[in-house]
């Protein structure tokens, strides 16, 4: 049977500008990416950004790997993008 995405669905609170170190949190991956497509989209200090986990290549990195919620929902057809359902397994 289908499950549905809300059940793959992270929330975390991001503080951009607070982190150190080249990788972000998967959070503000996100935030950064919604970012890059509206600038107006820019999340409040310490907001919940909402993410799922997709799949990937095995070299793939975290934040290749983690998209808004409505990226899955909404996108069709052949260029869709698949929860990483062995991450979840493994990994929670």
């Amino acid at each position: 049977g289908k499950v549905p995405v809300s059940d793959f669905v992270f929330s975390k609170e991001v503080r951009l500008g607070t982190y150190r170190g080249p990788t972000l949190p998967p959070a503000a991956c996100v935030a950064r990416k919604m970012i890059k497509k509206d600038p107006n989209s820019k999340p409040l200090f310490a907001q919940r950004v909402r993410y799922v986990v997709v799949e990937g290549g095995r070299s793939a990195k975290m934040e290749e790997l983690v998209v808004c919620p409505s990226q899955i929902v909404h996108k069709g057809g052949s260029h869709r993008r698949r929860v990483n359902a062995h991450y979840y397994i493994t990994r929670q």
